[in-house]
């Protein structure tokens, strides 16, 4: 059976799952229990963070291709951790058991050693409070080698018909036949979010650039809006898949494999016991 810990305010309720990547399991609303996520599967047999409401991307965000990174000690490997990719895919702290350092009724703290591929520890904080979901996290890199360091959160939230959403950014990372960032072109108008508009009824997997790190999510059918902050990083990950109830804003730290951009754009080289800290949060707010 699944270990979920409840955290609530005055309007929302939320369970995380610390054997499972510390990943948020749903997040609903108190009075009558809709949920802002993908909302967790009734049989929890075999899941992964993966298939949960949102989790964190430590030490890194979405795919690195070629099986490892050059860092100034030499050549890191990074192999495949998914049956289904060949890339090595959003960090290693999804796939790690949480344990809880401190909780009360309306926050939790949780912590992560991970030894593979890269001996770190995570910490982070999970608070709600007047409908606000604020999440703190804490990284200290313990490899005796270096590594270039990168972090993002990836919620998965509810898409209907009428779903809207604002997000501003300034350029588009176009991609490859596998998905990996390659350079940065103008954002076509159907995928630009300056304004609140509905999402497109085609697939989006990218990432984009100089966002302003507030996005709104804009549900009027449900009566609620939900408002995304993350001051620390102005990249963000848009996944948008067709034919499903859900689609990602991914605050992220640097494009899709910027461990092999001659500049590492947004990462940070951390040596031992070096640290990375940011926060990100979501406020409800009724629409009525």
């Amino acid at each position: 059976m699944l270990n979920l810990i409840r955290l609530e305010d005055e309007y929302t309720e939320l369970t995380i799952a610390p054997e499972l990547g510390a990943a948020i399991a749903s997040w609903q609303r108190r009075h009558d229990g809709l949920n802002f996520l993908r909302p967790l599967p009734v049989d929890t047999s075999g899941l992964t963070a993966r298939q949960l409401g949102a989790f964190a991307l430590i030490p890194w965000s979405n795919r690195i291709d070629q099986g490892g990174i050059s860092t100034p000690a030499g050549w890191f490997p990074l192999p495949a951790n998914t049956a289904n990719s060949p890339f090595a895919m959003h960090g290693s702290t999804w796939q790690a058991v949480w344990q809880v350092i401190e909780s009360s009724k309306q926050h939790v703290i949780l912590e992560c050693y991970s030894q593979q591929p890269v001996e770190l520890r995570a910490r982070q904080r999970i608070q709600l409070e007047n409908g606000k979901l604020q999440l703190q996290f804490e990284v200290e890199h313990l490899d005796s080698r270096p590594f270039w360091h990168g972090y993002g959160w990836h919620p998965f939230f509810i898409r209907t018909a009428a779903t809207q959403v604002l997000s501003p950014c300034k350029t588009l990372w176009q991609s490859d036949a596998q998905g990996l960032s390659k350079q940065q072109v103008q954002i076509p108008e159907t995928w630009e979010f300056s304004e609140l508009k509905p999402l497109p009824n085609e697939q989006i997997d990218h990432a984009f650039s100089g966002w302003s790190g507030q996005s709104v999510i804009y549900q009027p059918d449900h009566d609620y809006q939900l408002c995304l902050s993350c001051p620390d990083v102005d990249h963000l990950i848009v996944y948008c898949p067709t034919q499903q109830p859900f689609f990602c804003l991914e605050p992220v730290s640097h494009p899709i494999n910027a461990h092999h951009f001659p500049e590492h754009l947004g990462l940070s080289l951390l040596q031992q016991h070096q640290q990375l800290s940011w926060q990100v949060s979501v406020q409800y707010q009724s629409l009525s």
